[in-house]
């Protein structure tokens, strides 16, 4: 492991024994100190969208294309270099979400949710799957876990019990499975109904605390995914395969419009610059 790596936006993390799962406040054994005053620090090398579903969704902007464009990729040698520009990126999703006024706890489950997600999407490669990421997670430089694969579900319901306190949280692991991230529930194909599930009534949760879209948003109509399930049950009953594909791709597709919505024309910056690292990788 390497020492630098185990520093955060904060001038150090204290990485202490993985806590009892069940609590949400349980992240706080992860010790953060005031933020420093380097500024270099809160800037991030690609972009943060003004706006988003939320403003924690948007503090972490640049980091959700990242995760996008990382599943489309076929190699990448210079993971060294790939995981410092994350962990880089990680620090400025800190910053901004503190410069929106979300507390530091908010922050902190919120940064487990994409280091997890992060690090499921590039292990899920086959290029990610075959380097040493695993031995160095991001979840482990930033909390002192190897994996979050089962813990960030049970946040998740911890987060349920109080959806209108929690909705930003809600709203951002909701952006987190919907763009590919399923912990445990990828290792068995069985489990995928319950992963949906779960999906479905976070959705549901998000939706009675919200109420109404935003009227700039009024045009882009979310179906839950077990509307778009029953919609078809019949013809997805006959394979596994089409439900899936039924059910994740609706999903995916319906937070892609809304992300996208509001961040592409803010995009572009990062869409050059992972073809800068491609470039220099060539």
């Amino acid at each position: 492991m390497q020492s630098m790596q185990k520093e955060s936006l904060i001038k150090k993390v204290a990485i202490t024994p993985q806590p009892e799962l069940g609590s949400a406040s349980n992240l706080s054994s992860s010790i953060r100190e005031p933020l420093p005053t380097i500024q270099t620090y809160c800037q991030s090398k690609t972009f943060i969208a003004a706006h988003g579903i939320n403003n924690l969704v948007a503090s972490a902007s640049g980091l959700f294309s990242l995760l996008s464009k990382l599943r489309e990729l076929f190699s990448y040698e210079n993971i060294t270099q790939l995981k410092q520009d994350l962990i880089h990126e990680i620090k400025a999703f800190e910053c901004a979400a503190l410069n929106h006024g979300y507390a530091e706890q908010q922050i902190l489950i919120a940064r487990y949710a994409i280091c997890a997600t992060l690090d499921d999407a590039i292990l899920h490669t086959s290029w990610g799957a075959k380097s040493n990421w695993q031995e160095d997670t991001l979840l482990y430089i930033f909390h002192g876990e190897m994996w979050g694969g089962e813990r960030l579900f049970t946040l998740l319901e911890h987060l349920k019990s109080n959806s209108e306190e929690h909705i930003a949280l809600l709203e951002f692991i909701y952006t987190c499975m919907s763009l590919g991230f399923e912990g445990k529930y990828r290792v068995n194909a069985q489990d995928k109904d319950s992963f949906y599930a779960i999906l479905d009534t976070t959705y549901r949760l998000i939706k009675n605390a919200r109420g109404d879209l935003p009227e700039k948003l009024s045009n882009i109509r979310l179906q839950t995914p077990i509307t778009q399930k029953n919609a078809f049950q019949e013809s997805a009953k006959k394979s596994f395969i089409p439900r899936v594909l039924l059910v994740s791709g609706g999903v995916i597709l319906s937070m892609y419009m809304l992300f996208a919505f509001v961040t592409r024309e803010s995009a572009q910056p990062i869409l050059k610059h992972i073809q800068q690292i491609e470039q220099n990788l060539s």
